[in-house]
């Protein structure tokens, strides 16, 4: 399991153990070890290495709850020299129904608010920034590749943000729901055999340990048939923000073609310059792993992690289908791909102004109209390429005539 799960895992244990000490259920004694050892210890490396089972194992997580359980309670009885039951003791007014869909909420809670939204905000601020940079270069636009009527690169660029800003916005809404927690249902949703206080209370003390604001969920929401739902909106949420994370970096990848044949429109800043040399020697080099240009692709891994969402929602909504947690469908809103995002090194891309200015007016698209270029830019000089017919004197060497 991913140790952001285990993290949020051994926050709830600790509540727990915190709540049933206040409520009178467990022993003092008992209690302190078993709510100091997680979260603030956990994961360690020796932790993680204590959690051998996979993630294949029955809907609603109770492998990994019950190997929790033991972890905990071996740790504690080590700690208060008692012995220490794993089920009576540590998961006393619990059940994997209500503790496993509660660990997968606050584990998204804490990737989400804590990773993904400033990761994509900082991409989001990026981006803005290249389009006000960008806003004079004037440059071809194009629909399905086809050359189409001038456009602005910084409004390319900002159309970029705004795919963001919306990304975002729909992150944030799906936090709501994230922040109903099962816990206290027990089995069924009922709540049979935990102090009636118990759901609220673990409410209050995840939201203290883990300093996020959630709530014990209504009734019909607690029951292990229906908690599993809570987490599609997220699931779908992440698939929309990567698809256009793929978008982007795609258009990147395109404009930033090169050396010699690509578009040459933008330049990214070489971050294996060594590639570059190569390139310029003949010598692409190992290409799967980025341009000839020393500028690695990063648009690839966008694909490939933009894709695993894909396939994670449609086993998300089986699941909750059939009434299962989807323990082994953990979230992975992965800030860390918004961050390795082609933009990361936005501060360093570069438009290459004058090959734009050439490609608008070679463009059989518009002739002799590049005046609309013009439109755009008011009182920017036409190039002589595109009156003489001459190659554009702005584009690289073998870019696109």
């Amino acid at each position: 399991m991913p140790p952001r799960f285990l993290h949020a895992l051994g926050t709830i244990k600790a509540a727990a153990a915190r709540v049933n000490r206040e409520l009178g259920l467990l022993e003092p004694a008992l209690a302190e070890p078993d709510r100091d050892a997680p979260p603030a210890k956990w994961p360690t490396a020796s932790s993680i290495a204590e959690f051998p089972i996979d993630v294949f194992q029955t809907g609603s997580g109770t492998s990994t709850n019950m190997n929790a359980n033991e972890v905990i309670a071996r740790r504690a009885a080590a700690l208060s020299g008692q012995k220490v039951h794993p089920n009576d003791h540590v998961n006393f007014g619990q059940s994997s129904n209500d503790v496993i869909p509660a660990t997968l909420h606050v584990a998204a809670l804490l990737e989400i608010e804590r990773d993904l939204i400033p990761a994509l905000q900082h991409l989001h601020d990026a981006l803005e920034r290249k389009a006000r940079e960008f806003d004079d270069v004037i440059k071809t636009g194009r629909t399905h590749l086809m050359d189409a009527t001038p456009i602005r690169l910084g409004q390319e660029f900002g159309g970029y943000a705004s795919q963001v800003e919306h990304a975002i916005e729909r992150v944030q809404a799906t936090l709501p729901d994230l922040r109903e927690l099962a816990i206290g249902g027990t089995a069924v949703g009922t709540g049979l055999n935990t102090h009636p206080e118990f759901g609220q209370r673990m409410a209050v003390e995840i939201g203290q340990l883990d300093r996020h604001v959630v709530r014990r969920g209504a009734q019909s929401l607690r029951g292990a048939g229906c908690a599993g739902w809570r987490g599609v909106g997220e699931w779908r949420a992440q698939h929309a923000w990567r698809r256009r994370l793929m978008k982007i970096a795609n258009d990147v990848r395109l404009m930033n073609s090169g050396p010699r044949c690509g578009l040459a429109e933008i330049t990214l800043p070489a971050i294996q310059p060594g590639l570059e040399h190569h390139a310029r020697q003949g010598e692409p080099g190992d290409l799967r792993g980025g341009d000839p240009g020393g500028r690695p692709g990063d648009g690839q891994p966008r694909g490939d992690h933009g894709g695993r969402p894909v396939g994670s929602a449609r086993a998300q909504h089986h699941a909750a289908a059939d009434g299962a947690q989807p323990a082994r469908e953990h979230p992975a809103p992965g800030g860390g791909v918004a961050r390795c995002s082609p933009t990361r090194r936005s501060p360093g891309i570069t438009a290459n102004a004058e090959t734009c200015r050439d490609y608008v007016e070679i463009s059989p698209e518009h002739g002799d109209r590049a005046q609309s270029a013009d439109r755009l830019r008011p009182g920017a000089p036409r190039s002589p390429s595109a009156r003489s017919g001459e190659a554009p004197a702005g584009a690289r060497a073998g870019a696109p005539r």
